[in-house]
């Protein structure tokens, strides 16, 4: 191959909700082709964090759109922590598209970013890796 074609140079990739999904969850691939749902706990299948809400075709209409954006790295988000990951922490996916503090033992795979700066309310500022 002489020569590529970059599909997306910079910024959020949209991606389709196949769950609904909240502005600042993390998010794994869902099933489907392009499509995304909050992270389970310990995913390996990370794409990054929603930037917007939004919610799966079909369901009754709420004003909010089917897509969503996502941030990857080399974004710098805030995210709703579980209270465990201070400045400095790896994190990984936690239930509900939350994060926790990584233990050291994880794969990389299950690496969600590093914890820049720790705001009120349990929320984190974290540097993505994905």
């Amino acid at each position: 191959m002489s020569a590529i074609a970059i599909k997306f140079a910079q910024g959020p990739i949209t991606f389709e909700a196949e769950a609904p999904v909240v502005g600042g969850q993390v998010v794994e691939a869902g099933t489907t082709p392009r499509s995304i749902k909050p992270a389970g706990a310990a995913s390996e299948t990370i794409l990054g964090v929603a930037v917007i809400d939004a919610v799966p075709k079909g369901q009754p209409y709420t004003g909010k759109p089917n897509h969503a954006s996502v941030a990857c790295a080399p974004a710098q988000v805030p995210v709703t922590g579980d209270g465990t990951a201070g400045v400095g922490d790896l994190v990984i996916a936690a239930a509900g598209g939350t994060v926790t503090a990584a233990t050291g033992t994880e794969p990389a795979s299950q690496i969600v970013g590093r914890v820049i700066e720790v705001l009120s309310n349990n929320i984190v500022s974290i540097r993505l890796y994905v």
